[in-house]
């Protein structure tokens, strides 16, 4: 019986840039760091990991996509983009919500997501 997520994980071949990116260009907090090759973030109480771990079916660059919920879309997006991070596909505008999506220094997919009012 599943009772909530316990994790989501991205492999990432660097883990100082990925560190930087999502810690000091996404502004994440590390809330849990196992040794050098393991590192968690608290996501609204949901944790979000990264890893150099090195494993054959898990490989950087190759996970699908985690979303993060922010408060003002069009700001987020402003200020990655004047870090230099270019939209990694058109963004999109359903009814009931926005997202635009960036690639981190492996190449995962990272999504911006805001509901509409």
């Amino acid at each position: 019986m599943i009772k909530r997520m316990a994790f989501s994980v991205y492999p990432v071949k660097d883990i100082k840039a990925s560190r930087a990116f999502y810690e000091e260009t996404l502004g994440l907090k590390c809330t849990e760091q196992f040794g050098d090759a393991w590192f968690e973030y608290d996501v609204g109480g949901t944790c979000f990991a990264i890893t150099n771990y090195e494993m054959p079916h898990f490989k950087a660059g190759t996970q699908g996509s985690v979303a993060f919920e922010v408060s003002d879309l069009d700001q987020m997006v402003k200020l990655l983009e004047g870090k230099g991070l270019k939209q990694a596909m058109d963004p999109i505008d359903s009814p009931v919500c926005r997202g635009s999506f960036f690639r981190d220094p492996d190449g995962n997919m990272v999504g911006l997501h805001q509901v509409k009012d």
